[in-house]
């Protein structure tokens, strides 16, 4: 069970960090629009900057924890998604728009599930580090 959500997990972790480097590239590439994120603090181009720059790291350190490096990066990246998706859809006053429920179902599922599936993988790690 452990190995599929750690795979689940590497899945929906690769394709967010593929999504959101695309998604802010196109923006970053296309010049100043009006971008906004309503869970998220920032607007506009600095919002696509940070997108951009925090989906490099999640698809880095995805790469470095499939490689067997540190995985604790991976952990991290994997805690703030889970973090920003149930904060800002689950946690707060944000309304989803009519026709988008599942999409965001599907986010605030699947955010701590590959956050379990990180943990995992950080902790076969140490279980691998102290054995005898």
């Amino acid at each position: 069970m452990k190995t599929l959500i750690r795979a689940l997990s590497y899945l929906y972790n690769g394709l967010l960090a593929l999504f959101l480097i695309a998604a802010s590239g196109l923006v970053l590439e296309g010049g100043p629009l009006s971008v906004d994120i309503p869970v998220l603090p920032w607007t506009g181009m600095v919002l696509a900057r940070v997108v951009f720059g925090a989906a490099i790291f999640g698809l880095l350190s995805l790469l470095l924890a499939l490689g067997g490096k540190w995985r604790g990066l991976y952990f991290l990246w994997s805690l703030a998604v889970a973090a920003v998706v149930l904060k800002g859809y689950v946690f707060s006053g944000y309304r989803i728009a009519p026709g988008r429920e599942p999409a965001v179902v599907c986010l605030a599922v699947l955010s701590p599930l590959a956050l379990a599936g990180a943990w995992f993988r950080l902790q076969d790690d140490r279980e691998r580090h102290y054995r005898y």
